[in-house]
C-alpha cells in the first residue's frame, strides 16, 4: 500500500479509498500519522510567526 502523497485534501481522499478497498495494516496507519504530524511540526514555527505578527496591529 502506498503511503499518502498530495495536500490535506488529497490525502484525506486517498485515506478514504483506501478504508473502502481495504483495511491498512496499523503499521500503515501509525506511518501516516507520524509523517502527518511531522509535516505539522515543521509548519508550526511558521504558524507562531504568523500569529506573533499579527498580534503587532
Amino acid at each position: 500500500m502506498d503511503d499518502l502523497r498530495g495536500s490535506a485534501t488529497h490525502r484525506i481522499a486517498q485515506l478514504a479509498d483506501v478504508l473502502a478497498a481495504e483495511t491498512p495494516t496499523s503499521e500503515w496507519l501509525i506511518r501516516q500519522l507520524l509523517a502527518a504530524l511531522g509535516e505539522l511540526e515543521d509548519l508550526e514555527p511558521i504558524a507562531d510567526l504568523e500569529i506573533e505578527g499579527d498580534e503587532d496591529f
